[in-house]
């Protein structure tokens, strides 16, 4: 059979990501070929993978940020572990388990420590945040502060900072 012929450029549409990114304002970010080569290219060259790291993410990757990395390290020679689904039982075992030399961050509002916090639960964000620094050790969990003018952050910030005061963590 005759294959079709494959006509692209550089500035062609390569995907396009839908995401509320740190804005929380949902939105599509067209990507282009080029784009996301590049994207690729920056990650690997400045996050210093090596061929024994393991990425870990899970599924759906709404985000550049869990899809960019997983091409990087596909670009290395690295590890990728992808999970169907999140599920937080999982997710930390394989954290705990990889963990040795890591540098983490609490994250942002989507991550464990801010939704418990956004639920009520100030004691289950501290006991998440501890746990974390417990897994990465004292001096590699930062308590990380965002302000995209987003109301939720103003009304967190001051939450992690004290619990940064609290488990001794750098912000």
């Amino acid at each position: 059979s005759v294959q079709p012929e494959v006509v692209g450029t550089d500035d062609d549409m390569l995907y396009i990501m839908y995401t509320s990114g740190t804005t929380g304002l949902p939105k599509g970010v067209v990507h282009t070929h080029d784009t996301a080569i590049w994207a690729i290219l920056t990650i690997a060259a400045t996050a210093d993978y090596h061929d024994g790291d393991i990425y870990l993410g899970a599924l759906p990757m709404f985000h550049v940020g869990a899809l960019t990395p997983l091409a990087a390290n596909v670009y290395a020679g690295a590890t990728s572990v992808v999970m169907r689904s999140f599920e937080p039982t999982l997710a930390w075992e394989l954290i705990e388990r990889y963990s040795d030399g890591l540098i983490a961050t609490t994250g942002c509002l989507g991550g464990q420590v801010l939704q418990s916090m956004l639920n009520g639960d100030d004691q289950g964000a501290l006991e998440k945040a501890a746990r974390l620094q417990d897994i990465f050790g004292k001096d590699n969990l930062f308590v990380e502060l965002q302000d995209h003018g987003i109301a939720a952050q103003h009304e967190t910030n001051p939450k992690l900072v004290e619990i940064a005061k609290k488990i001794g963590a750098p912000l």
